[in-house]
């Protein structure tokens, strides 16, 4: 072994808190650059995925690694609060006493994924002089965790609170009998998240009120907070690119949750001239963590699919050669954007995102014939259907295959509160990359709704293959904290972005979009009555209309790469 291992270095914040940092630096001493990993999924095991398992690597390279648990983790101390309202602070906090040590040469980088993605950019904001690059990796923080611009609230966040919670449990003081108690009921209530987050109230759900677990709560405060301009303004605030002056590695995949938040961020930092030029951005066909596969369920994207085929770990310790060692090794001189497009299974790369050769084309909803055409239909009218929120549309559906990110969803169309549109035949490939939108004529019979969109790829063999979606709320439609709520009938024009994605069409396949007005536990349901999320109760049926023709277009709107 070519480096020494130093156990839980204490690390002192201003506020007192001690947290413990495992550092790596090699046998042959002397002072390195510093990358710091701050994780809240304890730093023991933090080479469990492959991307950031290969210390001898980062050692062989002339790096220190100093790996963290965050504040109210495993060995360190203080109270966790998912909505990381310490982690500006700690984070500088964290990089100034690394850069201050003897085996540090004063230049600190910071790398992970996910929750630790997020903490590398409250780092950043926080501006500690010392910190000269990152790598967020699948993170979206322009939003609270858990809520989307709509003010919808993932329930994704419940199941991320038990996992910290049963995590934390064996280095929390207390009683064996009493621990092991709370374990049971911890693993018991866990089984049961989805029956116990349908229930109404969500403010008022048994999952958060296990005694002794008092983290759990922070899902009643994100579910009364998601509506309030007061909680959105602290914590995990909406992080403020403008301010940062930091070398940033965004990498993100087609089928990760994080997508879209990881890519906006990449585009924010385009437009922060302090920054502009020192901003890459990798998406490749990959879910979220670290795995960074070639195949996902039954879909293989061929053999230079993988992180590992691409290179991905080589990649960050070029870029902190770059900042942290001011090495000329090229990576400033290579394109900006490094995308994987599905569907024909190549890399491509760009200099800016969406690539420069991008035209949108305008696909017309036909209502008559549930078609998707590029001339304006004949006619005019609506389609209707029935939202009922006691029976939705489920995001993480799986096929009779077992597949879920890559189920066929034609076997979840055969629900009457799904509309499809789909186009013919296309007669050649057409290939997207960017950011897909749906411009939704519709009107509902309630005080408020929900309209859901996804894009879909009709395959010849009728297996239907989704690729991104979008959602608004009507009561937040214009964005803003007041809500907004409608009267029956009345007629709406929603611009709602889909997300992003690159996707090859083949020919002979056709382009689809679906409406619903669900995509549950995605976001929670909205039950139609107007009523906070937090608070609401009544489940109302709407009636839901989408209007076609000339008169209230609706339609899919695509980037389009030209050759």
């Amino acid at each position: 072994m070519r480096y020494t291992i130093e156990k839980n270095l204490p690390v002192p914040m201003r506020d007192g808190v001690i947290l413990a940092g495992d550092l790596y630096r090699p046998n042959e001493g002397g002072r390195f650059p510093v990358v710091v990993m701050r994780t809240p999924y304890n730093k023991e095991g933090f080479t469990q995925e492959w991307l950031y398992s290969d210390v001898e690597k980062w050692m062989e390279s002339g790096y220190c690694l100093l790996i963290q648990d965050t504040r109210g983790c495993c060995r360190s101390e203080g109270v966790l609060i998912s909505t990381g309202e310490s982690e500006v602070e700690d984070g500088y906090d964290t990089v100034e006493w690394a850069a201050a040590q003897p085996w540090c040469d004063g230049n600190v980088g910071m790398y992970g994924l996910s929750y630790f993605g997020w903490t590398q950019y409250a780092a950043a904001e926080g501006r500690p002089p010392h910190l000269k690059a990152i790598c967020p990796y699948m993170n979206a923080s322009f939003l609270p965790f858990s809520v989307n611009e709509y003010k919808a609230v993932g329930g994704h966040h419940m199941y991320w609170l038990y996992g910290q919670a049963l995590t934390r449990l064996d280095f929390l003081k207390m009683e064996d009998e009493r621990r092991e108690r709370i374990r049971r009921e911890l693993k018991q209530n866990q089984e049961r998240l989805g029956e116990l987050l349908f229930s109404l109230p969500l403010k008022d759900t048994k999952a958060a009120k296990v005694d002794g677990v008092e983290l759990l709560k922070d899902y009643i405060e994100l579910v009364e907070g998601a509506e309030e301009e007061a909680f959105w303004r602290r914590g995990h605030h909406p992080i403020r690119l403008e301010d940062m002056e930091t070398a940033m590695l965004h990498l993100t995949g087609w089928f990760d949750m994080a997508k879209d938040g990881t890519i906006r961020q990449y585009l924010a930092g385009k437009e922060n001239p302090k920054i502009r030029d020192r901003q890459k951005l990798v998406v490749g066909p990959w879910f979220h963590g670290g795995a960074l596969t070639d195949s996902i369920e039954d879909l293989y994207f061929g053999p230079e699919a993988s992180g590992k085929a691409a290179k991905m770990d080589e990649l960050m310790i070029r870029w902190m050669d770059c900042w942290l060692k001011q090495e000329e090794n090229g990576i400033s001189g290579e394109p900006d954007v490094l995308y994987f497009m599905l569907g024909k299974n190549v890399w491509k790369t760009a200099q800016a995102f969406p690539p420069e050769n991008v035209q949108y084309e305008t696909w017309y909803l036909d209502g008559g014939s549930d078609a998707l055409t590029e001339r304006m239909p004949g006619g005019s009218g609506s389609r209707q259907y029935l939202y009922d929120p006691q029976d939705p549309v489920r995001s993480d559906f799986k096929d009779s295959k077992g597949r879920q990110m890559t189920a066929d969803l034609s076997e979840q169309e055969v629900r009457e509160d799904i509309l499809s549109f789909v186009s013919e035949p296309l007669k050649e490939g057409m290939a997207v990359t960017g950011e897909i939108k749906a411009l939704l004529y519709a009107a509902t019979s309630a005080l408020d709704t929900d309209f859901v969109c996804r894009l879909t790829d009709v395959w010849p063999d009728g297996r239907i293959m989704g690729y991104t979606w979008g959602m608004c709320r009507a009561r937040f439609r214009d964005g803003g904290f007041e809500p907004k709520l409608l009267r029956p009938g009345q007629e709406l024009r929603l611009e709602i972005s889909m997300g992003f994605t690159s996707a090859y069409f083949e020919k002979g396949h056709r382009i689809g979009l679906e409406v619903m007005s669900s995509f549950y536990p995605a976001f929670n349901r909205n039950t139609n009555s107007g009523e906070p999320s937090a608070s609401a109760v009544e489940c109302i049926r709407a009636r839901q209309q989408v209007f076609y023709g000339a008169d209230r277009p609706s339609a899919l709107i695509l980037p389009v790469e030209i050759s």
